[in-house]
């Protein structure tokens, strides 16, 4: 890790690895994995980073973790970006120790600053996609929420994903009918086709004693709070409604 770590010398594609933190010699520190010393190392390179060195409303920021790549079984988190024709550009990747807040805002910031050194100007970002996970959330905002005006949009997959779970107990009958729903949600054209279809569904499950619970579930999980930013019309036209590229 030190042998490569980033010096601002490197060619354009040659690859390096940079931590949240270097010691007074410059070297990265490189923790244990322990509480107290985390092990959060990324890798990349110039060419790389420079994708994200556009208008930041012409682009998605992605970020999720996946895991079992390593025989420590670190989260290994995923950087990227999406145009408008849906292509997905990997900029870094970073091993963390852990899958809390502290964690991805110390990777998140350790990313923020690499970029500063090699184009010379803060990194901004605009849309920013990922599942429902508050740690990494608040991590965003954290890092980037004093200087970014920032949209968390939710992805789709992840929200459908969920909701299959919850509703696999429900009758075949209505556990189809919450699926159409929320894939018709999901399509609507624009806030005021949403707002009306969703008082219309709302409405509908209600005359249904067995989707009580389960209705109380989505409008406190998917209608409100953080995560409620699933619907395509939030999603510039032609851009990516979900994270699987990072997956």
């Amino acid at each position: 890790i030190r042998e490569v770590a980033f010096t601002g010398d490197e060619d354009e594609n040659q690859p390096f690895t940079f931590t949240p933190e270097n010691d007074p010699s410059g070297r990265p520190i490189v923790g244990n994995g322990r509480d107290d010393s985390p092990f959060i190392v990324g890798v990349t390179s110039k060419t790389l980073l420079h994708r994200l060195d556009l208008d930041p409303a012409s682009f998605i920021f992605h970020h999720d973790a996946t895991y079992k790549l390593s025989q420590a079984a670190y989260p290994v988190l995923v950087i990227g970006i999406s145009d408008k024709a849906r292509s997905f550009h990997p900029v870094a990747v970073v091993v963390k120790s852990q899958q809390k807040q502290f964690h991805h805002a110390k990777a998140l910031s350790a990313v923020r600053y690499v970029y500063q050194r090699v184009v010379g100007k803060p990194l901004l970002v605009h849309f920013v996609m990922a599942d429902a996970d508050k740690g990494q959330r608040n991590a965003v905002e954290e890092v980037f929420g004093e200087d970014c005006l920032l949209v968390h949009l939710m992805c789709y997959f992840d929200v459908a994903k969920n909701v299959c779970e919850k509703a696999k107990g429900l009758e075949p009958s209505l556990f189809a009918m919450v699926l159409r729903d929320l894939h018709n949600l999901h399509f609507t054209a624009d806030r005021n086709e949403y707002e009306t279809m969703k008082s219309q569904i709302l409405a509908e499950w209600a005359s249904w004693p067995g989707l009580a619970a389960f209705s109380s579930y989505f409008r406190a999980t998917w209608l409100s709070g953080h995560f409620w930013r699933w619907q395509a019309f939030h999603t510039p036209s032609g851009y990516a409604t979900t994270t699987n590229p990072v997956e």
